[in-house]
């Protein structure tokens, strides 16, 4: 019992190690969950055979199996409410919409950002959609300079990918950080530029 349980506790030592550097992805989260769960039980089965053989305090096995379950259940459910988040795409936390809309607007030449959006993936991949509207006499043909501005900013923000709409300041449109009508018709049919 003691050599398998050794064992154990050595391979799952091992895997977390490998894995720790990239535990900032859900997906690796919640495999070093699951190994840290075994890493428990396997550590719990060591302490709980020694306490047993020196004391024949018996209950201590049970008392060992509750605590390490407690603890995987909690981390499991902090895995649970990024996941619920990731899935009603809501913004990251650490990310705010006003700040990033601001430091776009400090690109000399962009007049405002309406309907901004950004999810995440996985946890550590966010995605940005918006309007941004461009000052009045500032020609639509120097778009792609201020995508590449704007896609410089966002890399500070740790966002990679985002889908720009680009409108100068005639173009109609609710002046509205947030997308507050899905049905909008006006924003049907928008042609995007992505980076």
């Amino acid at each position: 019992m003691f050599i398998g349980a050794g064992i154990g506790l050595v391979v799952n030592l091992i895997i977390i190690f490998a894995l720790n550097g990239e535990s900032s992805n859900l997906n690796v989260k919640a495999t070093l969950l699951h190994v840290m769960g075994d890493l428990g039980a396997s550590a719990g089965v060591i302490v709980a055979g020694i306490i047993i053989y020196f004391t024949d305090f018996q209950w201590i096995d049970p008392l060992l199996s509750i605590l390490i379950a407690l603890l995987v259940a909690y981390s499991a459910w902090n895995i649970i409410r990024q996941s619920f988040r990731i899935l009603m795409e809501a913004t990251p936390k650490g990310i705010q919409l006003e700040e990033i809309a601001e430091n776009i607007k400090r690109i000399s030449g962009i007049k405002g950002v309406h309907d901004l959006h950004i999810w995440t993936l996985t946890g550590d991949r966010h995605f940005l959609t918006c309007h941004v509207v461009l000052d009045e006499g500032v020609p639509m043909s120097k778009s792609p300079q201020f995508i590449s501005q704007i896609n410089k900013a966002l890399k500070n923000n740790g966002i990679h990918h985002s889908t720009i709409q680009m409108e100068d300041c005639q173009t109609s449109h609710r002046d509205h950080l947030i997308c507050t009508d899905l049905h909008d018709h006006d924003h049907d049919h928008h042609h995007h530029e992505s980076h």
